[in-house]
């Protein structure tokens, strides 16, 4: 059994009592028709609105037909006990976060249903996620906050992996499953605990982390990746 269910996933449950973690972050998104937007945007343009404990992400999708936006902030209102409600992270909570922000900015937040909200939840790597003859995959096996946005490419990247060393032991699940949890787990794990500090260095509200971010930012051009090149350049095996 491949337990692909997941943040929430009943499977894991067969191998960790853990609990997903959430530091109280909420993303609100949605998607405009390029037309509505005033500002001139190129077709390779993602901005990133970073500031304390909040940051807005703007992009085109579907071949420059729409725009994406992602707001996210920290509820202040957040406790556990109203962790199962709606009572926390709520519009209102959005316009205040934002509310010292550019114009632009402050704009930008109106401009999406606000119906439905995300709370970002991760959970701690596992060092083992197989047991007998069950295995985890995807966000059952490694969920992680989204800002470096590989939910979905560390769950493909998964499969690929899993039906390699299906086919390399030939049905043996034990040999299959222990190749492919090696060759993840260290990957994983890795994109999960980057992706936090990614996230701590954009919403950082003390007075370092800012002044040095910034000074990086400000001495790099706009289109030098080799930070993250150890995550996007192919994998080899």
């Amino acid at each position: 059994m491949v337990g692909a269910d997941g943040l929430w996933s009943r499977a894991r449950g067969l191998l960790s009592t853990d609990r997903p973690i959430t530091d109280t972050y909420v993303a609100y998104r949605g998607a405009l028709p390029m037309g509505e937007i005033t500002v001139p945007v190129e077709p390779d343009d993602e901005i990133i609105w970073i500031g304390p404990n909040k940051h807005l992400v703007q992009y085109p999708i579907r071949r420059g037909e729409l725009y994406n936006q992602v707001a996210v902030f920290r509820s202040t209102r957040y406790t556990p006990e109203l962790e199962p409600t709606d009572d926390w992270g709520g519009p209102t909570e959005l316009d205040a976060a934002f509310a010292g922000s550019c114009e632009q900015v402050r704009t930008s937040i109106t401009m999406f249903n606000r119906d439905r909200r995300w709370v970002m939840y991760d959970r701690e790597p596992l060092a083992d996620w197989t047991r007998g003859r069950v295995t985890l995959l995807g966000d059952a096996a490694h969920p992680m906050v989204q800002y470096l946005a590989q939910g979905a490419c560390q769950a493909l990247e998964d499969a690929e992996c899993l039906a390699r060393h299906l086919a390399k032991h030939a049905g043996d699940i034990d040999e299959a499953f222990a190749g492919y949890q090696a060759e993840r787990i260290p990957r994983t794990a890795l994109v999960q605990h980057v992706a936090r500090g990614w996230g701590q260095v954009w919403h950082d509200d003390g007075e370092v982390v800012p002044a040095l971010r910034d000074r990086v930012f400000g001495r790099r051009a706009t289109d030098d990746y080799t930070d993250p090149d150890w995550l996007y350049q192919p994998v080899t095996s």
